[in-house]
């Protein structure tokens, strides 16, 4: 299947010409009132959205969940979405792990495996 990864936002230029064709598209977002406008523009094209907020985040000083003071949660459940909120001090490992699960049951289900492996692992390690 095809699959995304972003490592930065792109413009809105990049983003209509980049995501036309995609199915899936893995991003980082900080938490900025301009990141609301790049999770509008999946909203609109009708994507599946798919969230892990690491609250509180690696680099925050303080160990303090802070709430979702930019309407994040709320947005979201605007259209079809799955929010986690996990804690971003903690190894990556399990949340990984949890995102490429989720990631191929999701594709599965809609027939977007291209590949035939002998077992789930192999797909997964293939996104």
């Amino acid at each position: 299947m095809n699959v995304v990864l972003l490592d930065q936002l792109p413009t809105d230029r990049e983003a209509t010409e980049q995501f036309t064709q995609e199915r899936i598209v893995l991003c980082s977002l900080p938490y900025r009132q301009s990141s609301q406008r790049f999770m509008q523009y999946f909203i609109e094209r009708r994507y599946h959205l798919y969230l892990h907020w690491l609250n509180p985040g690696y680099f925050d000083s303080s160990q303090t969940p802070i709430f979702d003071t930019l309407g994040f949660i709320t947005q979201c459940t605007t259209t079809r979405s799955v929010i986690g909120i996990r804690n971003g001090k903690l190894p990556a490992k399990n949340r990984v792990k949890e995102m490429r699960t989720f990631i191929y049951d999701w594709a599965k289900a809609r027939n977007l495996i291209r590949r035939k492996a002998r077992s789930r692992n192999q797909i997964v390690r293939i996104l």
